[in-house]
């Protein structure tokens, strides 16, 4: 029975992992609907009365829960150990480089109490998709420009492939949601290319005809169009030679194209 004053006492009835389910003996509910109950119901009603009255007279208490933020610099941590193993230089720098690039990255108090940590990820194959799903989702964007800052400072190493560890920083950045202005402006500068039409498309519309049409739409469609542009019906002008030629190229093609005789 929890201490405390004589209206707060309480008997736990069932303890979870989740809390603890406690009845107030000192509350009215179970001697008042019993009463009511009775003089509605008689003895079901008194029973009835009885049963809500000890419901409404317990209670479930949950635990208390210990609310920690998000450690971020463990993903930070990976990552950078993510960038280092990426790259051919890491197995020529000795152990005491290592840690102090670590050191510097994310400062000595954090890494100091890690460094067994540290050396345990060294040796394991590191898969960086939780890691980079967490701080996209939990860090700012100036926590994000921060890391891929630090970790382009403690890629700078003579024994370390600068290209290397470029390119797999720039895979971090867009795992972990940063858009670079590099590849950004690529997209934007890129000239536009118009969809490929096919041949067939393109003969047609010299005769001013869609897709779908029958060998006799478009050969009325070409006499029209022959005689329209026919030199002699407009004084033998160039546009009009060149149109008509070009009618005509392209309904001798069309027919070679489809089969029409």
């Amino acid at each position: 029975m929890a201490k405390g004053k004589k209206r707060q006492q309480y008997i736990v009835v069932l303890r979870t992992l989740e809390g603890d389910l406690v009845f107030y003996p000192y509350r009215v509910n179970k001697f008042i609907l019993p009463l009511i109950g009775l003089g509605l119901m008689r003895v079901s009603g008194f029973v009835l009365g009885l049963l809500i009255g000890i419901a409404l007279d317990c209670q479930f208490i949950p635990k208390a829960r210990e609310r920690r933020m998000p450690d971020l610099k463990i993903a930070f941590l990976m990552c950078g150990v993510y960038v280092m193993q990426r790259n051919s230089g890491f197995e020529r720098l000795p152990v005491q480089e290592i840690i102090k690039r670590f050191n510097l990255f994310l400062g000595e108090t954090f890494i100091k109490p890690r460094l067994r940590f540290l050396e345990s990820l060294s040796h394991q194959r590191i898969q960086i998709e939780a890691a980079c799903d967490q701080i996209r989702e939990q860090a700012s964007m100036a926590e994000k420009q921060w890391l891929i800052n630090a970790l382009r400072t403690m890629n700078q190493h003579p024994e370390l492939s600068r290209r290397m560890g470029e390119a797999t920083i720039r895979q971090v950045g867009e795992r972990i949601g940063l858009v670079y202005r590099s590849r950004q402006s690529q997209q934007q500068t890129r000239p536009y290319t118009p969809p490929p039409v096919d041949r067939e498309t393109q003969l047609l519309a010299q005769l001013g005809l869609k897709k779908g049409v029958d060998r006799e739409t478009a050969k009325k469609a070409y006499y029209a169009l022959a005689k329209q542009y026919h030199p002699d019906r407009n004084n033998h002008s160039p546009e009009s030679a060149a149109r008509f030629r070009a009618v005509k190229e392209a309904w001798e093609a069309l027919q070679q194209l489809k089969g029409w005789k």
